[in-house]
């Protein structure tokens, strides 16, 4: 079974710079990886035009109690860029060679914009990959925007599989206020508050 955690974004600008690991995953395409910690696996999912120092602010706190990683996509940051089309499973298609390369079973997830639609996308194709997701910022596609019933019924299909056992998306959705886009930037110990209470919520006991 699979979590489900979503924060909606409501402008502070404050980023702290750490040291911290990096290292490369082959490809093709290689990827670049910053990781801390020790622990359950949760992967950090930088939104576009960013890259994984966007999470450097949550890297010190979530390292405390879990090995987390944060990664660029194919063609941002350091890691490889890509020739030809792409969408979404190429990315999804990624991401299991970097849980792979972790030696975990499964990853919580926590995608920011667009970041989060590469967590859906995954879930969708790996959905025993996944521990638990937690969706910043983000959406359900790209496309011509749907009429409100149409869009209701494609969510409650959607996310069917991730109330079994569980509360709805709507129980468990968080608010931040005084934030823009960049949530885990502009109020990070909110931010980081929020995500951790439900990582160690939905984690066993370690």
């Amino acid at each position: 079974m699979t979590l489900f955690f979503c924060i909606l974004n409501s402008a502070q600008w404050r980023i702290r710079r750490v040291l911290i690991k990096t290292e490369r995953i082959s490809g093709p395409p290689s990827l670049a990886c910053d990781r801390e910690g020790k622990g359950p696996l949760p992967i950090l999912l930088h939104g576009i035009g960013g890259n994984r120092t966007n999470w450097r602010v949550q890297l010190p706190d979530f390292s405390k109690t879990f090995h987390c990683v944060a990664w660029d996509t194919r063609g941002y940051g350091d890691s490889e860029d890509y020739e030809g089309p792409l969408d979404f499973e190429d990315f999804a298609h990624d991401l299991v060679r970097v849980i792979d390369h972790f030696n975990t079973d499964r990853a919580h997830l926590c995608g920011l914009s667009i970041g989060g639609q590469i967590a859906q996308c995954f879930y969708r194709l790996y959905p025993e990959r996944v521990a638990s997701l937690v969706l910043a910022a983000t959406f359900t596609h790209w496309g011509a925007a749907l009429g409100d019933s149409a869009l209701e019924n494609y969510l409650s299909l959607r996310l069917k599989p991730l109330q079994e056992g569980g509360k709805k998306p709507c129980h468990i959705a968080y608010a931040i206020a005084k934030s823009g886009h960049l949530i885990n930037i502009e109020q990070p110990q909110v931010f980081n508050h929020a995500v951790l209470h439900f990582l160690d919520d939905v984690t066993p006991t370690r």
